[in-house]
Protein backbone atom coordinates (compact mmCIF):
# COMPACT_ATOMS: atom_id res chain seq x y z
CA UNK A 1 0.00 0.00 0.00
CA UNK A 2 1.49 3.35 -1.14
CA UNK A 3 1.47 6.45 1.24
CA UNK A 4 -1.63 8.38 0.26
CA UNK A 5 -3.29 5.25 -0.03
CA UNK A 6 -2.45 4.45 3.82
CA UNK A 7 -3.43 7.70 4.77
CA UNK A 8 -7.19 7.72 3.35
CA UNK A 9 -7.65 4.01 4.79
CA UNK A 10 -6.93 5.89 8.09
CA UNK A 11 -9.23 8.85 7.35
CA UNK A 12 -11.55 6.37 6.32
CA UNK A 13 -11.69 4.77 9.66
CA UNK A 14 -10.74 8.14 11.78
CA UNK A 15 -13.08 10.18 10.17
CA UNK A 16 -15.55 7.57 9.45
CA UNK A 17 -15.81 8.93 5.43
CA UNK A 18 -16.42 5.38 4.08
CA UNK A 19 -16.64 5.78 0.30
CA UNK A 20 -15.76 9.65 0.47
CA UNK A 21 -12.20 8.67 1.24
CA UNK A 22 -11.42 7.53 -1.85
CA UNK A 23 -11.57 11.17 -3.69
CA UNK A 24 -9.15 12.74 -0.77
CA UNK A 25 -6.19 13.77 -2.98
CA UNK A 26 -2.44 15.33 -1.43
CA UNK A 27 -4.10 19.20 -1.85
CA UNK A 28 -7.56 18.15 0.23
CA UNK A 29 -7.62 19.98 3.06
CA UNK A 30 -8.32 18.79 6.49
CA UNK A 31 -8.45 21.21 9.52
CA UNK A 32 -11.78 23.32 8.57
CA UNK A 33 -13.06 20.72 5.94
CA UNK A 34 -14.19 18.09 7.71
CA UNK A 35 -16.26 19.31 10.78
CA UNK A 36 -15.89 15.67 12.83
CA UNK A 37 -11.85 16.40 12.79
CA UNK A 38 -11.59 17.58 16.46
CA UNK A 39 -9.22 16.96 18.89
CA UNK A 40 -10.40 13.30 20.02
CA UNK A 41 -10.09 12.49 15.77
CA UNK A 42 -6.67 13.96 15.76
CA UNK A 43 -5.63 11.46 19.28
CA UNK A 44 -7.43 8.82 17.27
CA UNK A 45 -5.69 9.27 13.65
CA UNK A 46 -2.68 9.34 15.58
CA UNK A 47 -3.15 6.40 17.39
CA UNK A 48 -4.43 4.30 14.04
CA UNK A 49 -0.85 5.85 12.54
CA UNK A 50 0.94 3.87 15.11
CA UNK A 51 -1.04 0.95 15.02
CA UNK A 52 -0.60 0.80 11.50
CA UNK A 53 3.07 1.52 11.24
CA UNK A 54 4.10 0.05 14.23
CA UNK A 55 6.19 3.97 15.26
CA UNK A 56 5.95 5.50 18.17
CA UNK A 57 4.90 9.40 17.97
CA UNK A 58 5.35 11.60 20.86
CA UNK A 59 3.29 14.28 21.86
CA UNK A 60 5.92 17.33 21.17
CA UNK A 61 5.62 15.92 17.61
CA UNK A 62 1.59 16.68 16.88
CA UNK A 63 0.93 19.96 15.32
CA UNK A 64 -1.14 21.74 13.47
CA UNK A 65 0.88 21.79 10.59
CA UNK A 66 0.21 17.55 10.34
CA UNK A 67 -3.91 18.41 10.09
CA UNK A 68 -3.43 20.82 7.13
CA UNK A 69 -4.14 18.90 4.42
CA UNK A 70 -4.05 15.31 3.42
CA UNK A 71 -0.54 15.77 1.64
CA UNK A 72 0.91 17.20 5.12
CA UNK A 73 -0.51 14.15 6.79
CA UNK A 74 0.69 11.95 4.24
CA UNK A 75 4.26 13.19 4.44
CA UNK A 76 4.42 13.09 8.33
CA UNK A 77 3.36 9.16 8.09
CA UNK A 78 6.06 9.02 5.38
CA UNK A 79 8.76 10.23 7.70
CA UNK A 80 8.03 7.94 10.59
CA UNK A 81 8.10 4.87 8.53
CA UNK A 82 10.74 5.91 6.65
Amino acid sequence: MDNLELTKDILRSSLQLGERADTLELDTPLMGHFPQLNSLTVMGIVSEIEAQTGCAISDQEITAEIFESVGSLAAFINQKIS
